[in-house]
């Protein structure tokens, strides 16, 4: 029983191997495409203020460029 089920577990390692292979490779691009949604969108969260920022620094430049001598 022991020898019979190593053969088939032989046989059957082939399958199995690209099974896993498939499985992994699928998961790393479950990952990969995961972190980066989660990355632009916590990018877009956090780049709205700096984007308010950069709209107001002409204004800010403008404004305290005359004191600072910018």
């Amino acid at each position: 029983m022991h020898g019979s089920f190593l053969l088939y577990d032989m046989r059957a390692t082939a399958r199995t191997g690209y099974l896993v292979v498939v499985v992994a490779v699928v998961a790393v691009i479950v990952v990969v495409v995961v972190s980066l949604l989660v990355a632009v969108r916590s990018l877009f969260c956090h780049a709205r203020p700096y984007m308010q920022l950069l709209r107001a620094l002409p204004h800010y430049l403008s404004e305290y460029g005359v004191r600072l001598k910018l």
